[in-house]
């Protein structure tokens, strides 16, 4: 895909994500090593990946009683960030769920005390039934992702539907050897989606491999890994800290 002109975006909303008040200084913490990896990156769409590119779709299917395909997008835009699972954060735009509005991500792995991965998406669309975003270079995939509630046979229908192959050689490992945490971790969300609104749902999945072959032109993406540059911010923080609190006594005195 062609590049985006994402460090004059996230610039921009750099105030957005530090403003007294709405950011507190544990959030500024959070976000600053995302904004880091976000800085200087492109839109990368599946044929950017390195990996094999599959289609997961995954669906909720709601008794449609008094609800609305635009309630539930709405109410879904609004609370995006608390129904993920716990471990990773989502970190919604200062101004919400919009189109050309950059998100910016904090993905866990299993376990306590293990690396996260600080990365972020584009929103390319968002309106009252739909919303997309797509990866930003250095995220562990390469693809998009949209949601969407429709009805079908006198139930309401909700849809994650993504598109994508892993980013580069080291993330297709990862997804080979765990790609089952994916699936688990967008049904995780629409169960926690259902029972936000208080309405029982059934779940399923729909998993296509649309290209088995691996894209090796595209391994050099393994110089933006996120998973590698947030590792090497979490292991020199402590150093970072130590700097910051000599320059500060030396200048305090």
């Amino acid at each position: 895909m062609d590049a985006l002109p994402v460090e004059a975006q996230a610039g921009r909303q750099t105030t957005g994500w530090f403003q007294p008040g709405v950011n507190q200084p544990a959030r500024a913490l959070a976000v600053y090593p995302c904004l880091l990896n976000v800085l200087h990156s492109r839109l990368t769409g599946p044929e950017d990946g390195f990996g094999q590119k599959w289609e997961k779709i995954y669906y909720l299917r709601l008794p449609a009683g008094r609800l609305t395909p635009e309630g539930v997008i709405a109410h879904w835009k609004e609370r995006f960030s608390s129904l993920w699972p716990r471990g990773s954060q989502f970190f919604t735009p200062a101004a919400g769920i919009r189109t050309g509005e950059i998100a910016l991500l904090k993905l866990s792995f299993p376990g306590r005390y293990t690396p996260f991965v600080a990365t972020g998406v584009y929103i390319n669309h968002a309106d009252s039934t739909r919303f997309t975003y797509t990866a930003l270079s250095g995220h562990p995939i390469a693809g998009s992702l949209t949601f969407t509630a429709f009805r079908e046979d006198g139930d309401l229908i909700v849809q994650a539907h993504a598109v994508l192959r892993a980013s580069d050689p080291l993330y297709e490992v990862a997804f080979r050897l765990a790609g089952e945490r994916e699936d688990l971790f967008w049904l995780q969300t629409l169960e926690n989606l259902a029972a936000s609104m208080g309405v029982p749902g059934h779940f399923s999945k729909e998993i296509n491999l649309l290209d088995p072959g691996l894209r090796w032109r595209n391994a050099r993406n393994l110089l933006h890994n996120a998973a590698i540059r947030s590792a090497i911010y979490q292991l020199t923080f402590p150093m970072r800290l130590l700097r910051l609190y000599w320059i500060g006594k030396r200048y305090s005195r």
